[in-house]
């Protein structure tokens, strides 16, 4: 029941409602999802061997929050190596920690890469990797509208790369509807939308700092940062059920220019306007407002109101 104190607030009330109920409801249903973070410092000689790989990886393929971080910093005289790698990821769902199968509506991550490593002898092959990573897939069912919001920074000198990845991709063809790729240097808040049309998507974020140095020395360092990225979905109401809130909205606004109230109580004490609100298959909610019992005699007032109103004219 919307409550208020005066007939053009009973209007407003129900409108903004009925704006809240129309978009309340839908986003997406939660399919697959992994966040891990990997390090890694690796070395082979010159034909290819395995000399050292020092490397760790941890990640979720559940809803559960994720929180972790690993760094190594190692030296490795033989090589002439010295070298710091370092991932970290806090990561979490809305709602919270939904199974697969059930709603999607969101997920919050900030998550860093961050490579540091010199090596001066030539002939060996180093790679060194730290990967913050977040991919999910969903579905929707309804038009339904992305948004991501996130502080980005990134830097890189020497033969150190850094990368940022955002994207909303075709799952099976790997195709992007929407990617965002920085490398080098950036800093940067980033406001991002798009649309949606029912069907399969996979969202991918990472943060990933990363050398690779093929039988020469180099040196270098490289970070990226994604800090409270915050990626929503939203359904939009279909343009039937828009229609139909519109017509509403113009109905309880000549309803208001009339002299009762759009919510008012019966001299008996029953209410004869009542607020409803039905939710269609498709996840839209409508809103009706359904008038009862208009036959009723008595002074008439808004619902929760002391202030008295006169009748009805033509009820007495």
């Amino acid at each position: 029941m919307i409550r208020c104190f005066s007939t053009s607030k009973c209007v407003l009330m129900a409108a903004v409602v009925a704006l809240q109920l129309s978009t309340a409801y839908g986003g997406g249903i939660l399919l697959s999802e992994v966040r891990d973070i990997t390090i890694q410092q690796f070395f082979r000689d010159a034909p290819g061997s395995h000399l050292v790989n020092i490397a760790y990886t941890n990640g979720v393929n559940a809803s559960e929050d994720f929180v972790d971080a690993a760094s190594e910093n190692l030296f490795q005289a033989p090589f002439g190596y010295t070298g710091l790698v370092l991932a970290f990821q806090e990561s979490s769902y809305l709602p919270s920690q939904p199974s697969v199968g059930n709603d999607f509506n969101g997920l919050l991550f900030t998550g860093t890469g961050r490579v540091d490593s010199t090596i001066t002898e030539s002939n060996f092959r180093n790679d060194d990797i730290a990967n913050s990573r977040a991919i999910v897939r969903f579905s929707v069912d309804t038009p339904t509208r992305w948004n991501w919001d996130a502080e980005i920074f990134g830097e890189a000198s020497g033969d150190v790369q850094s990368l940022y990845y955002f994207g909303v991709l075709d799952p099976v063809s790997g195709n992007p509807f929407f990617e965002d790729v920085r490398t080098d240097d950036f800093s940067q808040i980033v406001s991002q939308t798009g649309m949606l049309a029912p069907g399969e998507y996979e969202l991918t974020i990472t943060a990933r700092a990363t050398s690779s140095r093929q039988l020469t020395a180099g040196n270098g360092a490289g970070f990226v940062l994604i800090e409270d990225g915050q990626f929503t979905l939203t359904a939009v109401p279909e343009p039937g059920s828009l229609a139909l809130l519109l017509s509403l909205g113009g109905f309880m606004a000549l309803v208001s220019r009339r002299s009762w109230g759009a919510t008012y109580t019966a001299g008996d004490g029953n209410d004869v306007a009542l607020f409803t609100a039905v939710q269609e298959p498709a996840g839209v909610v409508l809103v009706a407002f359904v008038l009862l019992g208009v036959g009723a005699r008595g002074p008439l007032r808004c619902a929760g109101a002391d202030q008295r109103y006169a009748s009805v004219p033509g009820r007495g």
